[in-house]
């Protein structure tokens, strides 16, 4: 892993800025023997709340009624500098851990 002083660095009002540019994001939940389930999802963010609709049947959903505990993560991942991106950099990303409601 490495860590770069730049991304430490980025006002609170950037990262909701960035946030709300951003149309996907991945929840990432752990199943009962430890593996992790990543989701790609459309999502709406207001304030803390990430709202997203999942399928009953799904495996991050069963995982969530199992262990309420999460991550959900939005970046660039490809490309140039973006205008969204705070740095002004490829790859930059965002990431909230929480538990569901």
């Amino acid at each position: 892993m490495i860590f770069h002083d730049h991304y430490a660095q980025v006002p609170p009002a950037e990262v909701d800025r960035f946030v709300a540019s951003q149309e996907l994001g991945r929840l990432i939940t752990v199943g009962a023997d430890g593996t992790p389930h990543v989701g790609l999802y459309p999502f709406v963010r207001q304030g803390a709340v990430v709202d997203l609709h999942l399928v009953r049947e799904d495996e991050l959903t069963v995982d969530l009624e199992a262990r309420p505990r999460c991550v959900f993560e939005v970046d660039e991942v490809l490309g140039g500098p973006s205008r969204d991106s705070p740095c002004g950099r490829p790859g930059w990303g965002s990431m909230f851990s929480g538990r569901t409601t």
